[in-house]
């Protein structure tokens, strides 16, 4: 039986000879010098016919295409479209400012328009709405994005539009994904994939009427390509259309730093008022919040993974895996991996069943900003069909306090300081921040065969240089703000009701406030307010017996959420008396009882220095001069009424025997980094013996 399936060279001069040797009429000229090289002349010919052949069949499926056109091209057949660069956004203040920098008043309104340009240290931003001072006032905020406002203009009676009805744009992939704005002599043209064409169903070109002013994008090996309707499907536009967008730098540009100088093209603003000279104003153009978040486009291999993913989606956003799938295509804020919950699945009264929870982390690990929460926001609107709302948390994050023992085999040729960068590099690798690491458990033994299995080359020879390795782990959770709780008990045992008395407090900076009443109890008082926190939504609450006293209990809604709660200057809170809870959120380990092996835990502040101790009998005890002391719970993983000094603090403690770290699925373990790279909490260290 003939395999036809080898047609490799060697294969196919074997086969080409076997033909010839059994044709009658040939004899042994096959075997002549004459006629081996025509057999292998023709195998070559084959061969590269074959090559050519077998890849343009790998350039047909959007699986095996390796050229960019194909991956791009199927995926648009597919109905898919490949993201653009997103740029980093952010918010400045803009102050009017005496020479002495002390703060003016605008005589006239002042307008920053839409597009301005803004720099700061070479690199360029535009607003991207308007903003004004009115009269009388001297400060503004402004929404910035990073890149340059470009426009393109068409005539819309050229030929060659009036034969394609589409703009292709070539270098389009720093044009960023959501600055594109067209408007014609006819009005102004909007996407059909905008929340507003989507509410009006209108999905597709062949789904508007003559009358709708829509485009849609699509990508060829052109490029991309704006396309318009064509009288019967969509409006065809009039005149001249201007497409303006901003050419973004992607990921490139991050502005971590606040309050740090921005300036406009000039050093001065004028206001509107019509007199001549125009009123100038000095100014300063501060950033109130990071400008980050940018991402590039997406590349041919994400493209070919996301494509099929979208079509399973089908365009909505209903699944958990749909509403994780979309927000990670928008590229907004570099998030880098998200999760999707349910309300009913974070142990809290539901109090709508279609909320939904996304736990994010990002390429840096800094939180979304509003602004980039409201955009996410507004893009999901594309996609949602039943979801009410989407609140976004940033992920709870674990560090790995490693400390590494090792010998290297004597007999490879580097040294130690060479070795240690390979050790940081292979460290750095494992503990990267990628998709699919939220929940992701640490496994000790892991890191420990994939430093065993490690190897080095030096002069071209391959080594396998690990003799000896031991690592110690301990996790670290930073306790930023020791003011925010998981539970608190409030009683009133002392306090004596007056009527016209106030009793106030501040959760999550809300101000909520009950007033004594005539026959009041402060069993009534606490009714009062645990039905006023209820009706909020924005915390649990509920009145109850607690250790013989009737209470207020306040708790997060979420079952690893966090509160912050501040007493008011009131005639009651002063009378009161708390028990609170911080819950470090993180799950148990596989084959241990316990959140916290007893005796592990400590606190340190942030000049490296034990505050507080675990005793190994349920009491953090305090060091360092703190005279307090208060409880631990090991299974949960709670600190009960800690009494905890000002400062960022940073808990550590083992969570299992084997020194393995479960984070739970809202948390994400990271290495904390190594002492001689990092002068902010170094702590993780290489010892070479």
């Amino acid at each position: 039986m003939i395999d036809y399936t080898n047609y490799d060279y060697d294969s196919l001069v074997k086969r080409i000879t076997e033909l010839y040797k059994d044709k009658p009429g040939l004899g042994d000229g096959y075997d002549s010098s004459t006629g081996q090289m025509l057999i292998q002349l023709l195998a070559d010919v084959n061969d590269h016919l074959f090559y050519m052949l077998d890849r343009r069949t790998q350039e047909t499926f959007i699986e095996t295409a390796k050229l960019d056109t194909s991956v791009i091209t199927h995926a648009s057949e597919l109905g898919y479209r490949p993201r653009r660069a997103v740029s980093a956004n952010g918010s400045l203040l803009l102050s009017l400012v005496d020479s002495d920098n002390n703060p003016v008043q605008a005589e006239g309104d002042i307008l920053i328009p839409k597009g301005t340009k803004i720099t700061f240290a070479e690199e360029t931003f535009s607003t991207i709405e308007d903003s004004s001072i009115p009269a009388g006032s001297s400060t503004t905020e402004i929404l910035i994005k990073e890149g340059t406002v470009e426009s393109l203009q068409i005539n819309t009676s050229d030929p060659e539009f009036q034969a394609t009805r589409d703009v292709t744009i070539t270098d389009y992939n720093n044009i960023e994904e959501f600055s594109i704005e067209v408007e014609a002599a006819d009005g102004i043209y909007t996407d059909i994939n905008s929340s507003e064409n989507l509410r009006k169903n209108i999905t597709s070109l062949s789904l508007a009427s003559p009358t709708d002013k829509v485009y849609d994008i699509r990508f060829s090996k052109d490029g991309m390509r704006i396309v318009f309707g064509d009288g019967k499907f969509g409006k065809i536009p009039t005149g001249m259309i201007s497409i303006r967008f901003i050419r973004s730098s992607g990921v490139e540009v991050n502005v971590v730093k606040t309050g740090l100088s921005f300036e406009f093209d000039g050093y001065i603003v004028e206001d509107d008022l019509n007199i001549t000279p125009k009123n100038s104003y000095s100014y300063t153009l501060l950033n109130v919040t990071p400008i980050r978040g940018g991402s590039d486009s997406e590349s041919v291999r994400e493209i070919a993974r996301n494509a099929p993913d979208s079509v399973r989606t089908n365009n909505r956003a209903i699944t958990a895996y749909d509403h994780e799938f979309w927000v990670l295509r928008s590229g907004i804020g570099a998030i880098v991996d998200t999760l999707a919950f349910g309300e009913q699945e974070s142990d809290s009264l539901v109090f709508n069943m279609n909320n939904v929870i996304m736990t994010y982390i990002t390429d840096d690990t800094l939180p979304l900003t509003p602004q980039q929460i409201q955009d996410i926001s507004e893009y999901m609107e594309n996609f949602k069909i039943v979801t009410t709302h989407i609140a976004f948390r940033e992920a709870k994050y674990f560090y790995c306090v490693v400390n590494i023992r090792y010998k290297k085999v004597d007999e490879v040729p580097v040294s130690n300081a060479s070795m240690y960068s390979e050790l940081v590099s292979l460290m750095r690798d494992y503990f990267s921040i990628q998709r699919g690491v939220i929940g992701k458990p640490f496994q000790r033994s892991e890191l420990i065969r994939d430093i065993q299995n490690m190897s080095i080359t030096v002069d071209g020879t391959r080594y396998n240089p690990t003799d000896y390795i031991d690592l110690d782990i301990e996790v670290e959770h930073v306790l930023e703000d020791s003011n925010l709780y998981y539970d608190v008990y409030i009683n009133l045992d002392s306090y004596t009701p007056s009527v016209g008395d106030v009793w106030s407090m501040d959760i999550e900076e809300q101000t909520f406030s009950v007033t004594v009443e005539s026959g009041d109890t402060t069993d009534d008082l606490i009714d009062k307010m645990s039905t006023l926190l209820q009706n909020s939504n924005l915390v649990l609450s509920s009145a109850l017996d607690y250790n013989g006293s009737y209470s207020l209990r306040i708790k997060s809604r979420y079952f690893d959420g966090v509160f912050s709660i501040d007493y008011g200057n009131d005639d009651v809170s002063q009378f009161s008396k708390s028990s609170k809870i911080i819950d470090i959120s993180i799950a148990k380990s596989e084959n241990d009882p316990y959140t916290f092996i007893p005796g592990s835990v400590y606190i340190l502040d942030d000049s490296d220095t034990v505050v507080y101790e675990d005793d190994g009998q349920g009491n953090m005890v305090g060091m360092a001069g703190q005279s307090s002391s208060f409880g631990i719970d090991y299974v949960n993983g709670r600190l009960i009424s800690p009494t905890l000094p000002s400062g960022t603090l940073r808990l550590r403690f083992n969570q299992s025997s084997v020194k393995n770290v479960y984070p739970g699925e809202a948390g994400v373990v990271l290495l904390s980094d190594f002492i001689e790279e990092s002068n902010e909490y170094p702590n993780s260290r290489i010892e070479f013996l």
